[in-house]
């Protein structure tokens, strides 16, 4: 902060450091709860994202705050059902084993 560049520590510059590290505790917090719910929901791990932590997914996506649980819900449901339509198409039960499956799938025509 100031002390090094003048060689003096005043009350204005204990402020503006508090301010600097105060927002920077802030920021870093918001960021390490967004990636914990990406890791959590990468590991199949349940949370309720959409109503505790509004804030943090308003900064990440404005647009995911009103959408209702039920259409979550829902939508999870077809994605899995999708994934196991396609999963009883390309894998053979009888000779080959599935150990996980990864949807690569563009969600646009579920809404339309």
């Amino acid at each position: 902060g100031d002390f090094t560049r003048t060689g003096r520590r005043d009350i204005k510059g204990v402020l503006a450091d508090g301010k600097i590290s105060a927002n920077r505790y802030y920021r870093r917090f918001k960021k390490d709860t967004l990636r914990q719910q990406c890791y959590d929901a990468m590991q199949k791990q349940k949370t309720t994202i959409v109503e505790t932590n509004k804030d943090v997914i308003t900064t990440a996506n404005p647009d995911l705050v009103d959408i209702p649980i039920e259409a979550i819900t829902n939508r999870e449901e077809i994605l899995k059902q999708m994934i196991s339509d396609c999963r009883k198409m390309f894998v053979c039960e009888e000779t080959e084993d599935c150990f996980g499956t990864w949807p690569l799938i563009d969600d646009s025509e579920l809404n339309e």
